[in-house]
C-alpha cells in the first residue's frame, strides 16, 4: 500500500494539503533545462520526474497519479513543440499516455509527441524499475534517493541511448490508439436535439 501526504507553496509557505483545480504540474521549474534530444519529458509518477530532474532534464508529471491527468493545467507547456511520454508498462500507463498526448494536442495541435515504454519486460515497471533492473542493477539505490554524483553521467547516457530505442511517434503507437478527435471532445458525440 502507497500512501501520500499532500503539500503546495500558497506564496507564504508550504502548506499541507492541494492547491485549488486545476492542479499545476509536478517540476515546472525544470523547464528551463535542456533534454539532449529536445523538448519535455512527460512522466507516469513524481519519482520518475525527480530522477531525470538529478540529470539536468525537463521533465514534468501530473500530480495524484495516472488518473488525474484531465484535473492538471498543461498551459505552461504551450511554449513547446516536442514530448516525450515516458509511461508505465500496463494498461494505467496506456490510458496516462493518451489522456497526457489529448491534453498537449489541445493546446498545440502540431506538437511532436512520442511514447516511450522503457520497461517492458515487467507488467507494471516504470523509468525507476528499469534503472535497477539494468544500469544500476547490484546497486544499493531505492528509487527515493539522490543518485550519486558519479553514476549521473552514465545514467544520462543509458538513458538516453534507451529512449531513442523504444521512442515511438504518437500517431504510430498502436498500443495508445491515439485519434486526433480526441483532442476535441471530452466525451462520446451525442446525437443533436431538434425542435
Amino acid at each position: 500500500e502507497k500512501t501520500y501526504r499532500q503539500f503546495f507553496n500558497d506564496g507564504h509557505g508550504w502548506k499541507s494539503g492541494l492547491p485549488s483545480l486545476p492542479y499545476p504540474l509536478y517540476g515546472l521549474n525544470s523547464l528551463h533545462n535542456k533534454f539532449p534530444h529536445d523538448g519535455v519529458l512527460i512522466c507516469e509518477g513524481e519519482k520518475c520526474a525527480k530522477i531525470l530532474h538529478q540529470l539536468n532534464w525537463p521533465a514534468v508529471s501530473t500530480i495524484l497519479g495516472a488518473g488525474n491527468v484531465g484535473k492538471s493545467d498543461f498551459t505552461p507547456l504551450r511554449y513547446f513543440k516536442r514530448f516525450v511520454i515516458l509511461r508505465d508498462n500496463d494498461p494505467a500507463g496506456i490510458e496516462y499516455a493518451l489522456n497526457v498526448a489529448t491534453e498537449i494536442r489541445r493546446l498545440m495541435e502540431d506538437a511532436e509527441v512520442f511514447v516511450c515504454n522503457l520497461a517492458s519486460d515487467e507488467k507494471g515497471d516504470d523509468l525507476i524499475d528499469w534503472l535497477i533492473k539494468t544500469l544500476l542493477y547490484g546497486q544499493l539505490w531505492n528509487g527515493f534517493e539522490e543518485l550519486e554524483k558519479l553514476l549521473i553521467e552514465p545514467v544520462s547516457t543509458a538513458l538516453l541511448v534507451r529512449i531513442r530505442e523504444t521512442m515511438i511517434p504518437l500517431e504510430d503507437c498502436s498500443e495508445i490508439g491515439f485519434k486526433s478527435d480526441f483532442t476535441f471532445f471530452d466525451e462520446d458525440p451525442k446525437p443533436l436535439e431538434q425542435h
